[in-house]
């Protein structure tokens, strides 16, 4: 969710009804945004929707954050990625992916420290290489 200026709980009540007739949807879409107030927004109108935290470099308490709002993920930049963001996740359960990446090369040491997924422009250069796409696969299973 972009809020674009726009006030957190008309954005969440707008997500929430072009959910809710979709069953489906609260299985398999996450949804995610840089704005803690619209996630929370969502949260309070969704309670078992998936959502996850947006942020280019994360803040010391994310684990937190992420906690206090029943947040599945954490989406960073991939240049904010590190071993121990990796670690603490696991430990806590929390999945992270980053963005938005062009090389697959920069994150690839990172598939089996437990990145969960690529946001990227060019999906070909990860689903056109085998090594990604063993990765993704096992990721997907």
């Amino acid at each position: 969710m972009k809020l674009h200026g726009g006030l957190p709980e008309p954005m969440a009540l707008a997500v929430a009804a072009a959910l809710a007739p979709r069953p489906w949807a609260r299985a398999r879409i996450l949804v995610s945004s840089f704005d803690l107030g619209a996630l929370g927004a969502v949260r309070r109108l969704m309670p078992a929707q998936p959502l996850a935290v947006v942020c280019g470099w994360p803040p010391g308490d994310w684990p937190e954050v992420l906690a206090r709002l029943r947040a599945r993920a954490l989406h960073i930049r991939h240049e904010a990625l590190d071993e121990a963001i990796l670690a603490r996740a696991r430990a806590d359960g929390f999945h992270v992916r980053v963005y938005t990446i062009n090389e697959p090369q920069r994150v690839a040491r990172y598939r089996e420290l437990g990145l969960t997924g690529v946001i990227t422009d060019h999906p070909p250069l990860f689903l056109d290489d085998p090594g990604w796409a063993a990765w993704a696969q096992s990721q997907a299973e």
